[in-house]
């Protein structure tokens, strides 16, 4: 083990000369340390040395490790630089697309790219849908995914099934770029795909489709009814539960609005119109508004997690949705 940090101390000298003699103690150290300090020898020898001396170094790696994913990323780094494209595609063709990491899956889809692979498409899209929008995902849209500009109004997305997926990882995109007037014009299309069996229901789709609703459109309530028929329609789906929550949410928000417009126009009248003599009522009513503000916030959240705990985390999460249930009850039974 000790091979490993000498061979470091030989390359912090900056010296050529000590190159080969910090590759000669990390390759002992591969074959004679513990598993640890073998594992970062390896890393270490894939980042050193000739082109053709580290390619090498990150074949053997990817080999000896195949079953650690930073090796496995340590290794593609070095084939992705001197554009070894047809190494990554061998090394990388268990890679877990909704779970390991998105650096990792950007360098074999940009390798996919290159090679013109059947698979290069759905990988693609399997990638944009089973998972949270990262930076990865907006570098690979931006500089290496050639999809056509659907701002351009003569790009026609209706009926036309080749531009679905490249249309709904745009919009993931646009939501990720918080284009919130954009994607929500573009919901109904969407949704359309989905209620013609064209679009598979897809989780992380539906979690944003009710986002861009969220925060592209003030119509809550209208939004509410929207989601709960969605819900109706697409029942013992995995989407289901997003448009649920939405629309208890967007209820919630209606309410809320309407009864601060309350709050304000009691606020407004009691100062400005009839300070003298009707102003004990209106402040009367003032703090009967905000009473009914925060009974209705209370409650849904009392509702919420009663939903919660009985439909969705029964088992595993139970007792703390009770614990807060019982919490909510609290607060608001002392409002």
């Amino acid at each position: 083990n000790a091979d490993y940090y000498l061979a470091l101390r030989l390359l912090d000298q900056n010296n050529e000369n000590k190159v080969k003699e910090a590759q000669t103690k990390l390759k002992r150290c591969i074959k004679k340390g513990d598993k640890v300090f073998a594992k970062k020898s390896a890393q270490k020898l894939c980042q050193i040395g000739t082109i053709q001396e580290q390619i090498k170094s990150a074949i053997e790696l990817a080999k000896k490790f195949s079953d650690d994913k930073q090796s496995l990323l340590t290794a593609a780094r070095v084939f992705h630089k001197y554009n070894e494209s047809s190494l990554i595609y061998e090394y990388t063709n268990n890679l877990d697309l909704q779970n390991d990491d998105n650096e990792l899956i950007k360098i074999r889809l940009s390798a996919l790219e290159k090679l013109e692979t059947g698979s290069y498409e759905s990988e693609v899209f399997d990638w944009f849908t089973k998972r949270s929008i990262s930076k990865e995902h907006y570098q690979f849209y931006r500089d290496i995914y050639n999809h056509p500009d659907f701002t351009d109004s003569s790009v026609i997305i209706e009926d036309n099934k080749k531009l679905m997926n490249p249309f709904i990882m745009n919009f993931r995109i646009e939501l990720y770029k918080r284009n919130y007037t954009y994607t929500y014009s573009q919901v109904l299309t969407i949704i359309n795909f989905l209620k013609n069996g064209d679009l598979k229901p897809c989780e992380q789709l539906a979690s944003d489709l009710c986002k861009a609703c969220l925060y592209g459109s003030s119509d809550y309530l209208i939004n509410a009814q929207k989601l709960e028929k969605l819900a109706n329609d697409f029942k013992n789906t995995p989407i289901e539960f997003y448009f649920w929550f939405y629309a208890k949410f967007y209820t919630m928000f209606h309410v809320k609005h309407l009864i601060l417009y309350c709050f304000e126009l009691c606020v407004f009248i009691s100062r400005e119109i009839f300070y003298t003599v009707f102003y004990p009522y209106f402040c009367f009513y003032i703090k009967f508004h905000t009473m009914f503000h925060v009974k209705h916030l209370i409650l849904f959240c009392f509702k919420l997690c009663v939903f919660i705990s009985r439909e969705i985390f029964y088992v595993v999460h139970y007792p703390y949705f009770c614990f807060y249930t019982k919490f909510h009850t609290m607060f608001h039974v002392e409002h």
